[in-house]
Parts: structure tokens; sequence; C-alpha cells
């Protein structure tokens, strides 16, 4: 068999020449371990860590320095919510070469200089981390077959503004209900979504508290082992 992460997934298999009369092609949903489950979670905090002032806002974003990943869609992005909600802090999680670094310090440079944005590359510790954050954002551009950020926001209880790349939208699942999924160009949607979120705090929660409920029921280990079981087993 030919498993998919997620329909999207298992669908960009299926257009292939070579396998498109093929039906043993099947979907299985990754399953993450919340990090409230792991008994030795530290006590980390976000906010103590980037000395960000009580009572202002934090979005955080997780993903490698990948052109793909869209960091000059966020900053474009950003621009404007730093504009409406100053006291906002932008934490960026992630891995890369110099050069992709470069390239992103250029795109902060270029959209939102002198703004409170973190870049602190990898931190093993980033999925205990962003229990802080307010809002996760997803900015991808293209090739994204799942969405993992997605599920550690939502074990979180984090919602989510997102591009609705690949697996993306089925990860999150009904626009509005764990987070928001926006078309990959599209800067002034994304904004304003965050900026919704994060002027309407007691919403944003609810979105989280969905979020928990549905990585919860499909994005668990216990589930995606099983699935994987029974079709070994057949």
């Amino acid at each position: 068999a030919i498993v998919g992460v997620s329909n999207s997934c298992s669908n960009s298999i299926k257009v292939r020449p070579v396998f498109r009369n093929k039906n043993n092609i099947l979907t299985i949903y990754n399953g993450l371990e919340s990090i409230h489950d792991n008994e030795n979670i530290k006590n980390i905090s976000l906010r103590e860590e980037f000395k960000i002032p009580k009572g202002d806002k934090v979005v955080v974003m997780l993903g490698t320095y990948e052109e793909r990943k869209g960091h000059q869609f966020l900053m474009i992005s950003m621009k404007k919510v730093f504009k409406k909600i100053p006291n906002t802090h932008l934490v960026i999680f992630g891995t890369g070469s110099e050069n992709e670094k470069t390239k992103i310090m250029s795109y902060i440079n270029e959209h939102t200089p002198d703004k409170n944005i973190y870049l602190p590359g990898f931190i093993s510790h980033a999925a205990e981390m962003i229990r802080d954050a307010d809002v996760m954002l997803i900015p991808s551009q293209e090739h994204e077959s799942f969405g993992l950020t997605a599920v550690e926001a939502m074990n979180n209880c984090i919602p989510i503004v997102s591009t609705d790349i690949g697996g993306l939208p089925e990860t999150i699942g009904e626009d509005g209900l764990c987070g928001y999924c926006c078309p990959k160009h599209d800067h002034s949607m994304f904004s304003e979504k965050i900026i919704y979120l994060l002027n309407n705090p007691l919403h944003a929660k609810e979105m989280g508290i969905n979020g928990s409920k549905r990585a919860k029921k499909l994005f668990n280990p216990e589930r995606m082992s099983k699935e994987y079981y029974s079709l070994l087993s057949d």
C-alpha cells in the first residue's frame, strides 16, 4: 500500500499516471502526542524567555527557513498587524542555512523594520514554549502535505491563521472552527484574521478549545498506530 498523511497528499499521488489506476493508495493522518501528556514537560514561558510585557500580544510561527514556508508573505501581512496593534510580538522558530536566514532578515527589514520580531532559530522545547502564544501563524506558500505545526497549536489550545496550501485546510478543519485558512496570496485577509483573533480573545479561546478537541479525536498517536497496525495485519 501507499499511505498519504492527508487526503490532499494521497490525491497528489493518484494524479500521477503511474499511480492513476491503483486502488491501494489510502490516507492515515499523522498522530502527535500532546505535550500535556508528557510527564517530563518543562515549565518554560515564551513571554519570560523574550521578556515580553504582560498584556502584550504574541503570535508565533514554527517552520524551517525554506522559501516555501512563506516568510515574505508573513512580513507583508504583519505590517498591517503591527500598525493596528503595535504591542504585538512575533516569534519565528525554525532552522535553515545562513543564506536563508539572511533572506528572512531582508524581508523583516523591508516590510517590518524596528518591530517586535524574534528569530531565535531552533529551540528543542519550542512546542512547549508556544503555550503562551495568542495565535499560531502558518503562511506556507506550497508543498504542505499535512499540518504538523497546526496540530501542535491545537494541542495547546491556540487558534490558527493559515494559508490554504495542501493538507492544511484538511488538518485545521472547517474555517472558523479551530482557525482560519486564507488564500495563499491574500495578505490582507491573512492580516485581518490575525487582528480579529488578537482583538477578540474570548472567541480565540473558544477556537483554541475546538482545536484541542479536534486534535485529540483525529490526530492522536493511538489512533494512528491502530490504523497502521490494521493495514499491516491485512
